[in-house]
């Protein structure tokens, strides 16, 4: 496993990975609608419900400075990427440097240094979500109360990296009950621990979202239906999960414009990861059939009793 004295090794070949990565960006200025807006910004987008933003990005500065922002997000995602490795308990510093690797070049990633005033604070929920993961996996009930303010944090930055939170759980649930190292009974708990304490975070930053509003008189913009976020009124599920789904298909296997390396790469590692899953999970079929067995059985007998 990756001990503590193997954390700054995985964090130093990330950040090596990061400087390769983006070095073009952070030693050269390329602008697009944003960037010519916020050369200089305090970033104040309480009516975004961004309300920690100006201080996340209060970090480096109000300017945009690609050297200064780039360095301050690949060390936030490098940080980050250690708390990923003890959330899976990855095992070998091969494997780590590569998790590593992936992640401080991934796509999205890369995007958000187009929008490189920013990028700091963006990577600073990143690490947030990523630092409550691990304290939800890996520490007991006190610890999430520090989970539940990180989690806070992170949506007063930017709302979408709750939804990084989101994968790493669902990820880490996954994983333990098809290997094993879990019983579906502790899945269930563990499952429920992570709703409530997203349930908690998103009730503390609606409550100082609506405080912060209130107290700099402002409203909550039409952009993105940022208004309406928390009103349901046009909430459609099945809509949704459509969606979602051909968001992640478009992003991991779009042929549209030809034949691409990342996609046929994408269908390689997916078929790879699916096929040893799946060999693991018939490997385990008795425990985890059990598993299933034993707690349906118990709670029909409470039913009927």
């Amino acid at each position: 496993k990756v001990k503590n004295t193997a954390d700054i090794q995985v964090c130093f070949f990330s950040v090596i990975f990061g400087f390769i990565a983006h070095f073009y960006r952070m030693t050269n200025w390329l602008p697009n609608w944003d960037s010519l807006v916020f050369r200089n910004d305090p970033q104040h987008m309480e009516s975004l419900g961004r309300w920690f933003l100006p201080y996340a990005s209060g970090i480096s500065s109000s300017y945009e400075l690609p050297w200064l922002n780039g360095i301050l997000s690949i060390l936030y995602i490098s940080v980050a990427v250690v708390f990923i490795c003890k959330t899976f308990d990855v095992k070998g510093r091969l494997t780590a440097a590569l998790i590593g690797a992936v992640t401080v070049t991934f796509p999205t990633v890369i995007s958000t240094f187009t929008y490189c005033y920013v990028t700091d604070a963006y990577s600073l929920a990143f690490l947030f979500s990523c630092i409550a993961v691990y304290l939800l996996t890996h520490k007991g009930l006190l610890a999430t109360i520090p989970a539940v303010a990180l989690l806070t944090l992170s949506l007063g930055i930017y709302q979408a990296y709750i939804t990084v939170a989101i994968a790493l759980l669902m990820c880490s649930l996954l994983i333990r009950l098809v290997s094993g190292e879990s019983t579906c009974k502790v899945s269930l708990k563990n499952a429920l621990k992570y709703l409530v304490c997203g349930a908690l975070s998103l009730l503390l930053y609606y409550c100082i979202n609506s405080a912060v509003m209130s107290l700099m008189h402002v409203e909550a913009s039409d952009y993105q239906n940022i208004s309406g976020t928390f009103s349901f009124k046009e909430f459609d599920l099945i809509s949704a999960i459509i969606s979602a789904y051909y968001a992640f298909f478009k992003f991991f296997f779009d042929f549209d414009g030809g034949f691409n390396l990342y996609s046929a790469v994408n269908i390689a590692v997916y078929a790879a990861l699916f096929i040893g899953y799946a060999a693991l999970a018939v490997k385990n079929k008795r425990h985890i059939a059990a598993c299933l067995l034993r707690y349906i059985l118990r709670h029909l007998r409470k039913i009927i009793c």
